[in-house]
């Protein structure tokens, strides 16, 4: 326990302890979540509200009062904002009273002072308005925590009955996807995804059925299964993804109907650039052309998305 947290406990001076609280209480208002991690991987989660080159303050999940920790106990200390203030054991930020430093930033001389500054990020943005001037931007949150805009673009590889003497062209699809959010042991991303797809008949000695078109909307869900394959590559991600469908209808050799899409994804997310790969095999469910709508049948595509990350980029911030 640190010693203004023992004496505030401990002095029967009424005025005492107020005077006592008074810093006490402004430390509190300024304390920013963090997991501070021992060399023998145990860890204590809290509220940050103090980091100097010798101690770490923190008060622990479900005390009142805060703790002391030496640093040269701690293996590291990451905020919420994934900010790793002490990395390896090294003090690589300063924190007090809700201001972030480097130890070598004189930030007494040189403070930052973001009301005078039109281009100052706001707390809205991630990015505390009490940074020092020699500091750098927190990192707000990793690209999968964004809203997501994806471009489809694949090729019919494989038809199931029902599809015989037609050839799928390339179809095309654009989706908006929310950020991903933790569900047992999968991250999902619900989404909307709105598509194209074409069929061309043979020859007409091979197949009773006729070229059409179609338009598809689809609920679209990604499930991440990364967090159970956490060995993996950290830029590197599985999943599945299921889009229930309707298709519409060209009115004479499609009439479309209800479908779904089910497959595999691969994923490669830049964690500096706000973009990702995504290589994608979906068997697509849909109702068959004529002469067979009620009956339902489908094919296999293959092919390659680009997903752009939906984040405003904030420049590092400086005096």
């Amino acid at each position: 326990m640190s010693i203004l947290s023992y004496l505030l406990v401990n002095s029967n001076d009424k005025e005492m302890r107020k005077i006592l609280f008074i810093p006490l209480f402004i430390s509190f208002l300024f304390a920013i979540e963090g997991k501070v991690v021992f060399y023998d991987d145990t860890y204590i989660l809290g509220d940050v509200i103090r980091v100097d080159e010798s101690e770490v303050y923190i008060i622990p999940l479900g005390l009142d009062l805060p703790e002391w920790v030496a640093v040269e106990n701690i293996n590291k200390l990451k905020t919420e904002n994934e900010l790793e203030v002490i990395a390896d054991g090294e003090v690589k930020y300063l924190f007090e009273n809700g201001v972030f430093h480097t130890p070598e930033d004189d930030w007494l001389g040189n403070y930052y002072d973001p009301k005078h500054d039109e281009t100052a990020p706001t707390q809205a943005s991630g990015v505390s308005p009490y940074f020092g001037s020699n500091s750098y931007q927190i990192p707000n949150k990793p690209n999968m925590q964004y809203y997501t805009f994806s471009a489809y673009g694949g090729m019919p590889v494989f038809y199931m009955s029902g599809f015989e003497g037609i050839t799928g062209s390339a179809n095309m699809a654009l989706s908006v996807n929310l950020p991903y959010f933790e569900w047992g042991p999968f991250d999902l991303s619900p989404g909307l995804k709105a598509g194209s797809y074409s069929f061309e008949a043979g020859d007409s000695s091979e197949t009773t059925l006729e070229s059409f078109s179609s338009s598809q909307l689809a609920l679209n869900l990604c499930m991440d299964w990364t967090p159970i394959f956490y060995f993996l590559p950290e830029n590197m991600h599985i999943g599945t993804e299921v889009s229930p469908s309707f298709n519409t209808g060209d009115g004479e050799a499609y009439l479309g109907g209800m479908g779904i899409s089910l497959g595999l994804n691969f994923e490669y997310w830049f964690k500096d650039l706000p973009f990702a790969f995504r290589f994608f095999s979906h068997m697509n469910i849909i109702p068959q052309p004529e002469p067979w709508p009620d009956q339902k049948s489908g094919y296999l595509t293959v092919g390659t998305a680009m997903l752009f990350v939906l984040k405003r980029h904030q420049l590092p911030v400086s005096n």
